[in-house]
């Protein structure tokens, strides 16, 4: 049963940040405003599904597998780096 608790103490608090306003709804307006109503939507399913996966993998607590084994760390570390030569 305290896992549960645990699980829904960080799915709360996932949710808190989503829902406060900050540089993602600041985009998501200015694309709706700017560009028109498809676009706004647009960026605001897009920021959900990336929130939505960021607190998946905080759920699976794989930034303490990251931060544990230096191997996956610098793995991601230069996948990183090579999508960012990319864009």
């Amino acid at each position: 049963m305290e896992q549960l608790s645990d699980w829904l103490t960080v799915f709360i608090a996932g949710w808190l940040v989503i829902t406060a306003p900050g540089p993602n709804f600041l985009l998501t307006v200015r694309n709706s405003v700017t560009v028109s109503k498809r676009a706004g939507i647009a960026t605001a399913l897009g920021v959900a599904i990336a929130d939505s996966v960021h607190i998946g993998f905080w759920l699976l607590g794989i930034g303490v597998l990251i931060s544990r084994s230096v191997l996956i760390f610098n793995a991601l570390k230069w996948v990183g780096a090579a999508y960012l030569v990319y864009l």
